[in-house]
């Protein structure tokens, strides 16, 4: 396991971290930082948002600005390229973008005693007159903000915020636009202590004197930026498997209700034989009996065979009654067995989706939800790019089916493990061109992945065209043989790994 990310050895430190110091980045730490902060004067480009995470980006520079503004963790850092978060536009501030455009990033501050870091932009108007803003980064756990301010000779006029306070939230500050800016009221001065290098991001927090770590302190914040990610990932995915386990449980619940249902159900051909039988000797029977023996027609022998009755119902009411009792039988086994069907793809659907957990994107979730409703299109993986092909993978039989005898083209490679039980991979060739060896090598790793060999190395995989991919007549959901085969011997890659060894290649990816 990674030290790192080992949670548990770690508890009592970060206990302690926060009995002492309350939560939040030390006020040392951002001070080390601001110092070496401004990597030289650069023109702003956008403000992006995603949660509570920020990032300001500039023109013609890779590096940007990373700000982390949680509840209990706020810092910023340098990062150099765009990482894979999937920051979008700040909708709720854009007056705070119009009046960044066309600044230029003059210097990096720390306010002294505060966990308050200032972006200095400047530009010059229309009118040739210098215009000086003010980024205001208020790292201050439970307090967090990004305040724009405009800096006169005379006064410091907020813009806009991130979060806008009246005196009705607080009686002691107001943050709204128009408003003067004042820093937050504070009878406790931090104070600037010397950092001791090497320095170590742990999930416990910033650990001083470590035997490995870095003496730069941006390079710190990055990294601790990164292990709070994979916390962050750790913790999404667990709830989501745990989600998707309980939903498993309910259904599977459900389906054993059925079941029993449906065996009660059986006994719908004993009561049409008890309502026939009666109806056949209805003469013989009287109000009141609480059965009645009656010869059995249905039998061989012309046995006997007593039926209970109901006492209060008369000899015809007591054979409506059975007959009343044999069709919902019979009919209730319809919908019982419509139920079943139900709830097996639904639980074929969940298993999907446990199977996809430690693959998922958790920045994705949030857009799967949203699209859950509207995305009937296929269940499978799939991923486009290069307007040229097309990787996909069935997780279930079904998939697999639809995948290689209804969605793939002659043309197409397909892919399967050769030994280990596994999914149907599918490669399509939009444009019939000859496959390059590493989409191939690529492909097969894939297939790897979604195999009983998931956790193997050097495995087989069998790989050719379609057109020689045959589904004998009557066979099981799946199940195909094939001929004219190669077999690549590959380590398994996820798909998700895929997708960015696609990417790196420079490739475009298409929805």
């Amino acid at each position: 396991m990674n030290p790192m990310l080992d949670e548990k050895a770690v508890v009592e430190e970060f206990s302690n971290k926060v009995k002492a110091e309350g939560w939040g980045m030390q006020y040392s730490y951002l001070a080390n930082w601001a110092k070496d902060a401004w990597p030289g004067s650069r023109e702003f480009k956008a403000l992006e948002r995603y949660e509570d995470m920020y990032r300001i980006s500039f023109k013609k520079n890779r590096a940007a600005l990373m700000i982390l503004l949680t509840s209990r963790e706020c810092f910023c850092f340098w990062q150099d390229g765009q990482g894979t978060i999937p920051f979008a536009e700040a909708k709720g501030l854009n007056l705070m973008q119009d009046a960044l455009r066309g600044t230029r990033l003059g210097g990096v501050e720390i306010m002294p005693g505060e966990r308050i870091v200032v972006l200095i932009f400047e530009k010059t108007d229309i009118y040739n007159q210098n215009i000086l803003l003010h980024l205001v980064l208020e790292l201050i756990p439970r307090y967090q903000n990004l305040i724009l301010t405009k800096v006169t000779d005379t006064s410091e006029q907020i813009l806009d915020a991130v979060r806008k306070v009246s005196f009705a939230e607080n009686r002691h500050r107001q943050i709204l636009p128009g408003m003067p800016y004042v820093p937050p009221p504070s009878s406790y001065q931090n104070v600037e202590a010397p950092v001791n290098w090497p320095v170590l991001a742990t999930v416990a927090g910033i650990r001083e004197n470590a035997d490995v770590g870095d003496a730069d302190m941006n390079t710190v914040f990055a990294r601790y930026f990164a292990v709070l990610m994979q916390l962050r990932e750790k913790r999404l995915k667990a709830d989501a498997r745990k989600k998707i386990e309980k939903q498993i449980k309910k259904l599977e619940r459900k389906r054993q209700n059925l079941e029993s249902d449906l065996f009660e159900t059986q006994g719908k051909k004993q009561y049409q034989r008890w309502a026939e039988l009666l109806k056949s000797q209805v003469h013989t029977l009287r109000k009141g009996m609480a059965s009645a023996v009656v010869t059995d027609y249905f039998s061989e022998d012309l046995s006997t065979v007593e039926i209970p009755l109901n006492q209060k119902l008369s000899p015809h009411e007591n054979v409506q009654f059975y007959f009343k009792k044999y069709r919902k039988a019979r009919d209730g086994k319809m919908r019982i067995l419509e139920q079943i069907a139900v709830t097996d793809e639904a639980l074929e659907h969940k298993q999907r989706e446990l199977f996809d957990v430690e693959d998922m994107d958790v920045y994705a979730i949030k857009k799967q939800k949203k699209n859950a409703a509207s995305d009937g299109r296929r269940g499978y993986k799939s991923v486009k790019f290069d307007g040229a092909w097309e990787l996909c993978v069935g997780r279930t039989s079904k998939e697999n089916d639809e995948l290689t005898t209804r969605y793939a083209k002659p043309g197409d490679m397909w892919f399967h493990t050769r030994v280990f039980r596994g999914t149907h991979v599918i490669l399509r060739n939009f444009k019939k061109q000859e496959v390059p060896e590493w989409l191939i090598i690529l492909s097969a790793q894939v297939a790897a992945y979604f195999s009983k060999a998931k956790k193997s190395t050097n495995v087989p995989v069998d790989y050719t065209q379609i057109r020689y991919v045959r589904k004998p007549h009557g066979s099981a959901a799946g199940f195909v043989t094939y001929t004219h085969q190669k077999t690549l011997y590959v380590d398994p890659r996820s798909f998700r790994d895929a997708v960015h060894a696609i990417t790196r290649r420079g490739l475009t990816l298409q929805e």
